[in-house]
């Protein structure tokens, strides 16, 4: 996008999780994994359209799930 950013897209053929490595070169010239990577995604025909967007429940659903298990972590550590 000329701006440091890109954009991807991919259309899976047919139910399945895939594995999503991303790299970039740091500046020892060395390609390195880009914190996180490699991310995992499932492709599932019984999905809705909008749980596709950033702000469609299913990121809503895995935003509050992980709040939970932080907070869950941080009374662990409390103790």
């Amino acid at each position: 996008m000329q701006d440091g950013q890109y954009f991807c897209t991919y259309t899976c053929t047919e139910e399945c999780q895939v594995e999503v490595r991303i790299e970039f070169e740091d500046d020892r010239g060395k390609m390195v994994p880009l914190r996180g990577s490699p991310y995992t995604a499932t492709f599932s025909s019984k999905a809705k359209a909008a749980d596709n967007t950033m702000i469609g429940g299913a990121m809503s659903k895995y935003i509050a799930k992980e709040i939970e298990t932080l907070n869950s972590h941080f009374a662990d550590v409390k103790k």
